[in-house]
């Protein structure tokens, strides 16, 4: 039955206006019952309701309104009566929650944030789980950016028991992110699905991929499993280099094998595997290189499989077993003359690590077949002091004195004996004095054709012929000329040319040599005597050359090399010299090395070194403007060879020059190292402070 409303309006305020507050709301509660969307007389009811102390009543009052009004679409308003509740109620659950939905409504997330995250806790901390992780899900629905809310719902979920929707909504985050160009943060929620699947592939396969171009390859290795990797040769390599940087070695070299049988292609890039650990992880690295330089010698590649072995050992300088493998690699190959760069190198490693009696055996046996090359002889020399010898020159001379190459032994000191060409070549008709099964050379007529030829006593022969001073000089050992056309060993000795004479010439009366003479040979001056690649060679003459003639001459069997493999292995034997300390016969060998451009800053930072080490600072300054200059100086490389001499500069009182660099470094480096520091200090030393 409808009531007069206009007088029980009237009849409420008089009511309120008498102070009978009781009395007035029940005139109220009429008139909402009546009318229960006048959404204004409920609001006024709800307020009598607070002023007489009955919240709960207020509480219900107000959250009748605000859900009709929501439910119409009245969102701010509904919004406005929950947070009328909030202020008499703070924890309230359902006005938090039904708060923080309409301020996402409206699009005020933190807001909605805010509500929701203090429900959550409310929930939580009287023991309502379940209902805290539903609030989780909500939150996580809010910002499709928040991607650590999107993680805890994803949480949520699978706590509530809906795994599905968890690995769902987490791949989904994660295509998201590498879609937007934010792989990094891609990573977590892979990680999440990769924990919460174990069976799957998918997810950890994109997760490795992620940390490997982020180069983080230890947190890949778990991740790059034969199910992932699958017949990918790019992924398989990925998990090769991760697997052996590591440790896991046995998994890391059975995808090696695997990739190099099923995708030759991939060496070149394993090989830079090998060189990435060569500085770490040596030995490991050399096993990686072992196998491609087996997987090339099965293919006939003998020159691959040595350039192999020489990028190693740039990186890994002394690993023997590197060094003894490259030998036998050139030597099976017919590499040469990389053969005898290979030894001359393992014999600097031997020096090194202290194994004197092999490296005495392989610098022999390269004096034997290079005796032209000084290095040789100091290797030897060297080599003979590691092993004992008290008089090491006198060992060495010795060893040349019984050595057929470069002694003089009876048969060539007696009196006209002649030397048949045609019996010490052999068979063949070349000439084979350093092969182990050569012919010895036997006394015999002279072919018509070909006069007879006799070897000169240099400590007989006149000094004007040719001869040297018993008192001033020690012998030199003979040395080989440059090989001619058509021989079948370059390394061979031309006789012709040794005793001055050519097909079709009248040879020189020889000299009668004198009966031998025991002398006290000296070698320690004779590797200094030895003239410079780079030195004339004497022309030819009628009358026997002087040994230093022929040693210029020998030297040209060198000339055949490209400027490059000669740079590189003056330069090694440049670095082996010094650091066995000879230092003058390395900084000869270092500026032969400087001739090419690619080696130019090396030789000439070496260098510089070796003096700094000895205390000689003007030329470690002067050798260090050498690299600075150099061609292909790398930025680094250069700001670094300016600090340091700037440093030696400062440290010998040229303040001035140091403070110019200093200057010039910080123009084109910046903040480099202390440089700004050190242009304060050297700018008050030229002050006077």
């Amino acid at each position: 039955m409808s009531i007069d409303r206009a007088a029980t309006l009237r009849q409420a305020e008089k009511l309120l206006r008498q102070g009978k507050l009781d009395q007035a709301i029940a005139e109220y509660v009429r008139l909402v019952e009546d009318q229960p969307r006048d959404w204004n007389t409920g609001n006024l009811l709800g307020d009598l309701y607070v002023r007489s102390g009955q919240l709960d009543q207020a509480v219900v009052q107000f959250a009748r309104i605000a859900d009709s009004l929501h439910h119409e679409g009245f969102n701010s308003k509904a919004a406005a009566l929950y947070k009328k509740i909030l202020k008499l109620r703070p924890d309230d659950d359902r006005a938090l929650v039904q708060t923080g939905l309409l301020a996402a409504e409206q699009g005020l997330l933190a807001d909605a944030r805010l509500f929701l995250t203090t429900a959550a806790t409310g929930r939580r901390s009287r023991g309502d789980h379940r209902g805290a992780l539903q609030l989780t899900v909500r939150i996580g629905a809010l910002d499709p950016h928040d991607v650590p809310a999107r993680i805890a719902a994803a949480h949520a979920l699978h706590e509530l028991g809906d795994l599905p929707a968890a690995l769902h909504d987490l791949t989904e985050l994660a295509n998201w992110l590498v879609e937007v160009d934010r792989e990094d943060e891609a990573v977590a929620p892979l990680r999440e699905v990769a924990a919460l699947d174990p069976g799957g592939h998918q997810a950890p396969r994109e997760l490795a991929r992620i940390l490997v171009k982020q180069g983080r390859l230890a947190e890949a290795a778990p991740f790059l499993t034969a199910e992932t990797i699958g017949g990918d040769p790019a992924l398989m390599l990925v998990a090769a280099d991760a697997r052996l940087r590591t440790g896991d070695t046995n998994l890391g070299f059975e995808l090696v094998d695997t990739l190099l049988a099923t995708s030759a292609a991939s060496a070149p890039q394993l090989a830079e595997v090998a060189e990435a650990l060569a500085a770490d992880h040596p030995d490991t690295a050399f096993a990686l290189i072992d196998r491609i330089v087996s997987v090339r010698i099965a293919d006939g590649d003998w020159t691959a499989a040595a350039d192999a072995l020489r990028r190693f050992v740039s990186q890994a300088p002394g690993h023997l077993p590197a060094l003894a493998r490259l030998v036998d690699v050139c030597v099976d190959g017919g590499l040469q003359p990389a053969i005898f760069e290979a030894q001359g190198l393992l014999a600097d490693a031997y020096l090194a690590t202290g194994a004197a009696s092999e490296a005495k055996y392989v610098a022999e046996d390269l004096l034997t077949r290079q005796p032209w090359e000084p290095a040789h002889f100091a290797r030897l020399r060297a080599a003979l002091e590691a092993c004992g010898e008290a008089d090491p020159d006198r060992a060495l001379a010795d060893w040349l004195a019984g050595t057929p190459a470069f002694g003089l032994d009876e048969e060539f000191h007696a009196e006209t004996t002649p030397v048949d060409p045609a019996a010490v070549a052999g068979e063949s008709g070349a000439p084979a004095l350093f092969e182990s099964d050569a012919p010895p050379a036997v006394p015999g007529p002279a072919a018509e054709s070909e006069p007879s030829l006799v070897l000169p006593d240099p400590w007989t022969t006149p000094l004007s012929a040719g001869g040297v001073s018993r008192a001033d000089q020690p012998p030199s050992p003979p040395v080989p000329p440059p090989a001619k056309a058509g021989r079948a060993n370059p390394h061979e000795i031309d006789l012709d040319l040794i005793f001055g004479q050519s097909h079709g010439d009248e040879p020189a009366p020889p000299p009668k040599p004198a009966p031998p003479a025991t002398i006290e040979e000296d070698l320690s001056g004779a590797i200094d005597t030895i003239p410079s690649p780079t030195d004339p060679v004497p022309a030819a003459a009628s009358a026997p050359p002087d040994l230093e003639s022929v040693f210029a001459t020998m030297r040209e069997q060198v000339a055949h090399r490209s400027p490059d493999d000669a740079a590189e292995m003056a330069y090694a034997r440049g670095v082996a010299l010094i650091e066995t300390g000879h230092l003058e016969q390395g900084a000869e060998q270092l500026r032969l090395a400087m001739r090419s451009p690619a080696r130019r800053f090396a030789s000439a930072s070496r260098l510089a070194r070796a003096y700094q080490d000895l205390g000689r600072t003007a030329d470690a300054i002067e050798w260090l403007s050498h690299a600075v200059d150099a061609a292909g100086v790398t930025p680094t490389d250069r700001f670094d060879t300016l600090y340091r001499m700037a440093d030696l500069l400062e440290t010998t009182g040229e303040t001035a020059s140091a403070l110019a660099i200093c200057l010039e470094l910080q123009a084109d480096a910046g903040d480099f190292r202390d440089v700004s520091d050190r242009i304060a200090r050297l700018s008050r030393a030229q002050a006077g402070g």
